[in-house]
């Protein structure tokens, strides 16, 4: 996709999240790649800010900044930087910080490993995750055939970042949390 950010996801009235906006992703097969420099800054991986090649990695590592962003309340890097120069060098310098918020350890294990600076340490998002235990039992065939009742109409909440997150984090939070 190349451009995933909040702005680019929508919710269906089934209540799954849909992507939307093609208008910049490039159709990459198994090992292709590409290099050229497009999106939204804040959600741009390391790899493509430095220029060097990239494949789907660059959007798993948008993916963790829109969970980060979806459960905290705020972007985790560049958060008052305006200089795109200095998000830029905050996106490949800083390592991520994760407040710390009671029972969310499995959240900020994915954050951890979405946000891996090194992109082929960035794990595949769907293998590994149907590794964990916690999703031993889950059925992903319901999933994919959108026949799971989404939690993201249940009492009417539809706006995807208001789930999951209660207060906002603080920046106490933030520079207190666990870094990976």
């Amino acid at each position: 996709h190349r451009d995933l950010k909040p702005a680019n996801l929508i919710v269906n009235t089934k209540g799954y999240i849909k992507v939307i906006d093609f208008g910049v992703a490039k159709n990459l097969i198994d090992k292709d790649s590409t290099r050229t420099f497009i999106g939204t800054i804040h959600y741009m991986a390391p790899e493509m800010l430095t220029g060097k090649d990239y494949s789907f990695s660059i959007d798993i590592w948008a993916i963790g900044v829109i969970i980060y962003e979806a459960f905290y309340g705020t972007l985790p890097f560049g958060i008052d930087l305006k200089d795109p120069n200095d998000v830029l060098s905050d996106i490949c310098e800083r390592r991520v910080i994760l407040p710390y918020v009671p029972n969310n350890g499995h959240i900020n294990e994915a954050i951890k490993n979405l946000l891996r600076k090194n992109s082929s340490k960035r794990f595949n998002l769907f293998n590994k995750w149907k590794e964990w235990e916690m999703f031993n039992g889950f059925n992903y065939h319901s999933l994919l055939h959108m026949q799971m009742p989404s939690p993201l109409l249940e009492n009417g909440a539809v706006d995807l970042f208001q789930i999951g997150r209660e207060p906002k984090a603080t920046n106490k939070q933030i520079q207190t949390g666990i870094t990976s």
